[in-house]
């Protein structure tokens, strides 16, 4: 198969929240490089293919469960300091919260592995 060359270049200016979603949405993907899936997505769109985005539901179910229990565990710390400190609580001990962040380091390194697929 021969290889076309591309002789022309299209731009985009984007925030670095959308250059972050995009990175992502390609990583999901199965693209190794961000414009390697735009040029997918869109020839998709040109063609009439739909949106051109292929999702994995299962892996975005996965994300949203993560993402749960790492807010979870956060709310958990911050309620804990709060009331802790304000209301003369029940003392917060350090190993307490060293649990929680080390729970949430593991669910941010669950999330990570899931994105990285």
């Amino acid at each position: 198969m021969v290889e076309v060359k591309r002789t022309h270049t299209a731009l985009v200016r984007l925030t670095d929240a959308e250059w972050a979603s995009w990175n992502v949405a390609a990583r999901g993907a199965g693209y190794g490089r961000t414009a390697a899936w735009v040029r997918e997505v869109v020839a998709g769109v040109v063609a009439g293919e739909g949106s051109g985005v292929r999702r994995d539901d299962q892996a975005a179910r996965a994300l949203v469960g993560q993402l749960a229990r790492i807010g979870s565990n956060l709310n958990q710390v911050t309620r804990s300091l709060h009331v802790a400190m304000n209301d003369g609580g029940p003392r917060l001990e350090l190993e307490d919260v060293e649990a929680v962040v080390r729970a949430t380091g593991e669910e941010l390194r669950a999330l990570r592995e899931v994105m990285e697929r």
